[in-house]
């Protein structure tokens, strides 16, 4: 393999690595939304269960105690839940998942691109020089067009993708994969 090809192929790399760390990142953004969307639904129906209790011990206590205890409790459990559930619908998190999702997929689909030029280019496929670049240069608009839209992702999901691409524990990742992502330092 000659210098120029070489020099592409750690750019290639570059790229590729960054793409799978994007791709890891989304999903793991809407993991952090899902876990979210879960735990705040879920102390929602509680307040709702507890509202209803707090309602039953209310016509108990209007029987021969202080009904004010009672209404207090349904005062403030109401007013919990109904602040949750604006929360809920304010920030969408099924919306805010399913765009992490479709902006992991989009990245992931980018990402085996690179993998399949760089294989192109190791056995030979292209004859010059030119059309590598011609390549290349596709496949750096297109990535640009996909991350401008991307949504935003926070600390806590970068993190996440470190640990489980770090520690192997992502799914999805193969042997071939993080030999790629590290396999610019080993171009022969």
């Amino acid at each position: 393999m000659d210098k120029a090809n070489k020099k592409i192929i750690d750019q290639l790399l570059e790229r590729a690595s960054r793409l799978y760390w994007t791709y890891v990142i989304q999903y793991n953004q809407a993991e952090v939304y899902h876990r979210k969307l879960n735990r705040l639904t879920l102390i929602s129906l509680i307040c709702s269960g507890l509202i209803a209790s707090a309602a039953f011990l209310n016509v108990i206590i209007s029987f021969g105690i202080s009904e004010g205890i009672g209404n207090v409790i349904i005062f403030f459990l109401g007013l919990t839940s109904t602040i949750i559930l604006s929360y809920i619908s304010k920030f969408d998190y099924t919306k805010r998942i399913e765009s992490h999702i479709h902006s992991g997929t989009t990245v992931r689909r980018l990402w085996m691109k690179y993998q399949s030029l760089i294989t192109d280019i190791k056995s030979g496929r292209f004859q010059n020089y030119e059309a590598i670049c011609v390549q290349r240069d596709m496949l750096r608009d297109e990535e640009y067009n996909i991350l401008k839209d991307a949504p935003i992702t926070l600390q806590t999901a970068y993190r996440k993708a470190d640990k489980k691409i770090h520690e192997g524990k992502h799914g999805e990742i193969t042997k071939e994969e993080k030999v790629m992502c590290n396999e610019s330092q080993n171009i022969d």
